[in-house]
């Protein structure tokens, strides 16, 4: 919701905004030095990040991986986004994106979709930021970083609130199914009491 608000909010200002995957914690030295790349590539004005990543970018590790002070102002904010996956479209390129999923997934305002594709780049962000705004459905997100946490989590959403349509990767399956093959007695109680009537 933070990342949707952000986009439009820059969009708002006038400003452009440039997505980008945060570094991950737990792989600073592999994933920070994407993030400088896209921040100086895109001579980006300022950074817009919470205060995890915030935190995250004066650490110890991270500063020894690149060197933040040359980057611009880093912002942190309490409702905001990762920094912002770089990639610009026109008014029209983006209506025509829509109209095509649109078109091709048959999405109209009763529709509910869940969406657990990365939300920083192409398809996804489109799914998330945009779609939704273009068609009118509902979109139940889905963080897919979330599923490392709780592998239950795509499954029980869509399972629960009977989402007949749902946007997912592979990897995300692959997760579920390895993250859930020793839970499927559990599954199967949870799921049989989500489809008994109540009164």
């Amino acid at each position: 919701i933070d990342l949707i608000a952000a986009f439009y909010g820059c969009l708002y200002a006038g400003c452009v905004p440039i997505t980008v995957r945060p570094p991950h914690p737990q792989n600073i030295s592999t994933t920070l030095p994407t993030v400088k790349m896209i921040v100086e590539v895109s001579h980006s004005a300022c950074v817009m990040t919470t205060a995890v990543i915030c935190k995250l970018l004066r650490s110890k590790e991270a500063t020894a991986t690149v060197d933040i002070r040359n980057w611009p102002p880093v912002l942190d904010t309490v409702k905001s986004v990762s920094p912002f996956v770089s990639f610009q479209m026109s008014h029209n390129a983006v209506g025509a994106f829509c109209r095509s999923v649109k078109l091709q997934c048959e999405l109209y305002p009763s529709r509910e979709v869940a969406i657990c594709l990365d939300p920083y780049c192409g398809l996804g962000f489109v799914l998330w930021c945009l779609c939704s705004v273009y068609s009118g459905h509902q979109s139940i997100l889905i963080p897919p970083v979330e599923l490392e946490t709780n592998p239950a989590l795509w499954l029980l959403a869509v399972s629960q609130l009977r989402v007949r349509d749902t946007f997912c990767s592979y990897s995300v399956m692959e997760l579920c199914t390895k993250g859930l093959g020793l839970q499927t007695e559990a599954l199967k109680v949870s799921m049989m009491q989500n489809l008994l009537p109540t009164r």
